[in-house]
């Protein structure tokens, strides 16, 4: 399976998660331009300009979201001659680690989420197969729409996690 064909296979996960998450960067932007018109035409004094940081943050968020939401599906691989029972023994140690609740997909998928130290929850989507291990890192969230403001959670976790994995990878290999 190629990274593309992976991120195929998370998008249809979750199809409508990117449009709610689009639709709600839009309504950031129109709030954020419509309260700047508020402000420039009503304000009478230089203290109700003080009050531009209200769009300025609100139209900063509905951007951030732009910026932010292609990222959702960002791959990790991770290149290894391991076996393919002995890199899913690496990586259930890992969930094991964490506390994740794992449960296998179709073929050589399976899901996983944990906590992580400040309880926020983590989804995980991994491929494994004999020459690489994907895997893709997102925030949960119960109401699915919303992972736009995920604070760089993902990214910390995807780093943690291929960190964990590439070191187990060598040592593994190297007791062979």
């Amino acid at each position: 399976m190629t990274v593309d064909q992976f991120k195929e296979q998370i998008k249809r996960k979750d199809p409508l998660a990117n449009l709610s998450n689009y639709l709600m960067c839009i309504g950031f932007i129109m709030a954020g331009f419509y309260f700047y018109n508020l402000i420039l035409t009503t304000a009478k004094s230089d203290v109700a300009y003080g009050l531009l940081i209200i769009p300025t943050t609100i139209l900063a968020m509905g951007l951030y979201g732009f910026w932010r939401i292609p990222r959702t599906h960002d791959v990790v691989m991770i290149q290894s001659k391991l076996d393919t029972s002995e890199k899913l023994k690496i990586v259930q140690a890992f969930l094991s680690l964490t506390k994740s609740e794992a449960k296998p997909n179709k073929n050589k998928f399976f899901e996983a989420s944990y906590c992580n130290e400040f309880e926020n929850k983590v989804e995980l989507l991994f491929y494994v197969d004999s020459q690489k291990i994907l895997f893709n890192v997102q925030k949960g969230n119960q109401f699915r729409a919303g992972r736009m403001f995920d604070f760089g959670v993902s990214k910390r976790a995807a780093e943690k996690i291929e960190e964990y994995l590439t070191e187990n990878f060598t040592a593994a290999s190297q007791r062979k």
